[in-house]
């Protein structure tokens, strides 16, 4: 996409490589987390919801929670332009 087309810009603050397992609470809550409500009474919290998520998404490749990869966090701003 050409940069005059993007309406959204964001800025890399940090990158770390951490096991999926490590994952905190407020890491899974900004991952989307929707929140505690009826649709989500199957979980007990954010990270149990990051894992039934993460393992609908991963586990037939081989990469399910119990393997527990190696992954690339990043955390970044939105900036404006």
């Amino acid at each position: 996409m050409p940069k005059k087309a993007a309406r959204l810009w964001l800025k890399v603050t940090k990158v770390r490589v951490e096991r999926i397992g490590e994952i905190t609470w407020d890491d899974a809550v900004a991952e989307g987390w929707p929140g505690p409500h009826a649709d989500c009474d199957l979980y007990e919290g954010a990270v149990e919801w990051f894992k039934y998520l993460w393992d609908s998404l991963n586990k037939h490749r081989g990469y399910g929670w119990d393997t527990n990869p190696w992954v690339a966090a990043y955390d970044f701003e939105r900036i404006d332009r």
